[in-house]
């Protein structure tokens, strides 16, 4: 196993380097630049010249990345075009309401998803069953945005029983039911999706399981139901969800772009979205290659997961 993690990292330094070049050809491809931004458009050629070198602008593209690469060795992600300030802490600043709300989000979906697909492979062409998948088709079926708005217009408009955005109430001390009743709407929008996904992930993966043999042989020994499910049945469908679990840690920190977006959530996500806006393309490099790396580890921490989930998994 150890040598395994070893080589994997091995190979994600050489997709890290490719992911910076792609990542940083592709945005200064964009169209406009962030002098647009920052120089009024009457302001003549001259404002424009003095502020693309006060950027550094000025120099050819494959200058511009090797400083960037050197600075990225230095543990540096470079410096805002906006503000000036460094990429990591306007970053870092997004970082814990990304986690509450993304986090309280896949907790959620992942216990109720999980909870619902096994009943529905339980009982399967029940009308609990056909309820789940009823619910589930709904979940995949709406885009976030609709959704979001579609809470914020029925729970928050119609029905005024909680905020139509932010994290906290303005010009109020932060306390926790003020925090948890903001919390509410996005975390309700966001989970959907999720619990939908992985509630028809697990139903398949449990129906798949419970037909198998050693199920048959363990309930003829007279072993009780709930331990046949749980302790055989269950660990043994949850490959495709560890799966799900490793490609979801991204966006643990990435953010939900959309969601953040609709509710006003400070977060990752948000922060992108200003940043597409404003042209303000060292904070977009620093969030695509946080997101990348972690792609990389979410694969790895999956397949560590395959292992100790199923011991039949070896890695040599």
């Amino acid at each position: 196993m150890a040598r395994y993690i070893i080589r994997r990292l091995l190979v994600a330094v050489p997709v890290l380097v490719g992911i910076t070049i792609i990542n940083y050809v592709l945005l200064n491809a964009a169209p406009g630049s962030a002098v647009d931004s920052l120089v009024d458009p009457l302001a003549g050629p001259l404002a424009r010249q003095i502020a693309e070198k006060q950027l550094g602008l000025d120099q050819p593209a494959y200058i511009r990345y090797l400083y960037w690469v050197g600075e990225l060795l230095h543990g540096n992600l470079g410096y805002s075009y906006i503000d000036y300030r460094p990429v990591a802490v306007r970053i870092g600043e997004r970082v814990l309401p990304t986690l509450a709300l993304v986090g309280t989000g896949f907790l959620l979906a992942y216990v109720t998803g999980t909870a619902l697909g096994v009943v529905s492979a339980l009982r399967p062409y029940s009308r609990t069953d056909y309820a789940s998948t009823f619910v589930g088709l709904i979940g995949i079926s709406i885009p976030g945005f609709f959704l979001g708005l579609a809470t914020i217009y029925i729970f928050a408009l119609r029905i005024p029983l909680f905020p139509t955005g932010g994290m906290l109430t303005t010009g109020a001390p932060f306390t926790i039911p003020d925090f948890m009743a903001h919390l509410a709407l996005p975390v309700a929008a966001l989970m959907l999706f999720d619990t939908a996904s992985l509630m028809r992930y697990t139903r398949a993966s449990m129906l798949e399981v419970l037909g198998q043999d050693y199920i048959r042989t363990a309930t003829s020994k007279g072993i009780s139901h709930r331990v046949v499910v749980m302790r055989h049945a269950l660990r043994n469908a949850l490959n495709p969800l560890i799966t799900l679990v490793g490609l979801s840690i991204p966006r643990l920190l990435g953010g939900a772009v959309i969601i953040e977006t609709v509710f006003q959530w400070p977060g990752m996500g948000r922060l992108a979205v200003d940043s597409i806006m404003q042209r303000d393309y060292p904070v977009l490099m620093g969030l695509n290659l946080i997101i990348a790396t972690l792609v990389i580890v979410g694969s790895l921490v999956a397949d560590i997961m395959y292992s100790v989930a199923d011991p039949r998994i070896r890695y040599g």
